[in-house]
């Protein structure tokens, strides 16, 4: 009955000072609010509200704010407390917490707000444990973003750390951008991944509807990585140009490696469309102990004949444009710029072969085949000549008939004669001159004779192409005013007729700077412990 009498006067009391429209104070003699209550015990809830009543349909606490600042303000003025400033514990089936915006908002204002200003883990901590569900659920239908983050200082705008699955899911459902990194106002890094030393994989593509040993039978056009770099090249530094593909390989495993197992396609391919550039398609370095390019064709069921390496110019431009080009100058005496292996020929020419310098021919040398070469020359003329030779002996009768190969008629002309005559002063001479590939041979009988026939070739090639027999050649187009030897002639370099800036040892422009790691933005940094101190969910006993 007691309690009764002072709960009753209680509430008049407190009715009587809202007529009076005065501040009440509960613990607080001096009350700021309508209602302030200041709690001094040492345990309990300054605050309880319990709605009992299962039928009710209404809030327990409902706010209503008519005025220009929040509905409902919550401070947890302890420094050193590990607890949330506010916690809600849902045990039936609906949201943790619904947030409605029935009126249209203005641009930027948000359903939800954190400003964290202090140096805790995050503005919002989600703790689905033991939980198949998402911890976050983003349900959207609307045209802005499904979920907005502004990370306006240092710092990781979104932060994830999975310890078992999956670290990002992104499921499109449209013809769109899976992802998209705008870095137009602050340049920095699209994406940056960081395995450390663990075994895995930075970007997966996967499109593809088949597998390694079966093809797939749909799908487009389809690319595992895709770039448009339209940039100028920078002042100073950096990556040149800005690259579709920038990176540095410095452990024993490779920069680049590409298994194509498809029944058609390149494995790769690189197109210079720029008509006025005049860089290489493809430049490459090696500052180690092996070659710049390896190539093997390694198939042993090759239908018709292919090449291991196919190089060629296929333009229509009217000057000496080479289809390959090899250099080695490492000092004077040494360096082979071409060497070719084969087991028909090591180097065939389809068509002319020509050089400025001396033809040898070069052998180990037969009395000190470890320690020297034996060089033999080629003899110049200036015709196109076939010389045959042998030994003839004259008959009883001085006499002897010559025969020269079946093919001489088909492919010579103009023919010339030497005769030696061996073991006698008396010289032979030609009794009959070459017909039907024949020629007749006479002198003293019984004379050994040495004999060369010297003749103008006149195969198919040469009556097809009359020109190459010219012995001198006018320099026009491109050619003139350019040397086949210009430091012979006291010119630069540049004047060489077959002068490419390419032959010229280049440093490599492609000076790959990537961001700094630093810690690859503090995800290598150890997770620091998160301690959430879980509160009772027994209601505590009223007084």
């Amino acid at each position: 009955m007691k309690i009764k009498t002072t709960l009753t006067l209680l509430c008049a009391a407190m009715m009587g000072m809202q007529i009076q429209a005065q501040n009440v104070g509960i613990g607080e003699p001096t009350p700021s609010g309508k209602l302030d209550i200041l709690q001094t015990e040492t345990t309990g809830s300054s605050v309880e509200v319990n709605h009992t009543v299962t039928t009710n349909g209404s809030s327990a606490i409902f706010l209503r704010n008519a005025g220009t600042n929040r509905a409902l303000h919550a401070q947890n003025l302890s420094t050193t407390t590990t607890s949330s400033v506010a916690r809600f514990l849902q045990l039936g089936q609906g949201h943790g917490v619904e947030i409605s915006m029935d009126v249209a908002s203005p641009s930027g204002i948000a359903s939800f707000f954190v400003n964290n200003l202090g140096a805790g883990f995050g503005g919002y901590f989600v703790q689905a444990a033991g939980n198949t569900l998402p911890g976050l659920l983003v349900d959207h239908y609307g045209s802005g973003y499904g979920l907005s983050v502004y990370q306006n200082a240092t710092g990781n705008g979104m932060y994830n750390d999975v310890t078992d699955g999956i670290g990002f899911v992104n499921i499109i459902r449209a013809n769109q951008t899976g992802f998209m990194g705008d870095h137009t106002t602050a340049g920095g890094t699209g994406a940056s991944i960081s395995l450390d030393v663990q075994d895995g994989v930075g970007y997966i593509v996967d499109a593809d509807n088949g597998t390694t040993s079966t093809p797939a039978t749909a799908g487009g056009d389809v690319y595992g990585f895709f770039a448009n770099v339209y940039t100028a090249s920078p002042s100073s530094g950096g990556t040149i140009a800005g690259a579709a593909f920038a990176a540095t390989q410095g452990g024993v495993s490779h920069g680049i490696l590409i298994n194509h197992t498809g029944t058609q396609g390149r494995n790769a391919e690189f197109n210079t469309n720029g008509a006025t550039n005049t860089d290489e398609t493809v430049f490459a370095t090696n500052l180690g102990q092996g070659p710049v390019f390896v190539g093997q064709q390694q198939s042993d069921v090759i239908t018709g004949i292919i090449s291991a390496g196919d190089f060629s110019y296929t333009g229509s431009d009217v000057a000496d444009h080479i289809g390959v080009s090899g250099s080695s100058t490492p000092t004077a005496g040494w360096g082979i710029g071409v060497e070719g292996t084969g087991n028909f020929y090591g180097v065939y020419s389809n068509g002319d072969m020509g050089g400025s310098g001396a033809k040898t021919f070069i052998i180990d040398h037969p009395e000190d085949p470890q320690n020297k070469m034996l060089k033999h020359f080629s003899i110049e003329s200036n015709e196109v000549l076939n010389m045959y030779r042998g030994i003839a002996q004259l008959d009883a009768n001085g006499n002897a008939t010559i025969e020269l190969p079946s093919y001489f008629d088909d492919i010579n002309i103009n023919f010339s004669y030497q005769l030696t005559a061996i073991g006698t002063p008396q010289q032979p001479y030609v009794l009959e001159e070459i017909t039907n590939n024949t020629f007749v041979v006479a002198g003293k009988p019984g004379t050994k004779v040495s004999w060369t026939v010297y003749a103008e070739r006149n195969d198919a090639y040469l009556q097809a192409h009359p020109e190459k027999r010219q012995t001198e050649i006018a320099k026009d187009g491109e050619r003139t005013g350019k040397y086949l030897q210009p430091e012979l002639y006291g010119q630069p370099k540049e004047q060489y007729m077959f002068y490419r800036k390419s032959s010229e040892k280049q440093q490599p422009t492609t000076k790959i700077l990537l961001p700094k790691q630093k810690e690859v933005a503090n995800q290598q940094e150890e997770r620091p412990a998160i301690q959430i101190q879980e509160e009772k969910t027994e209601r505590p006993t009223l007084d």
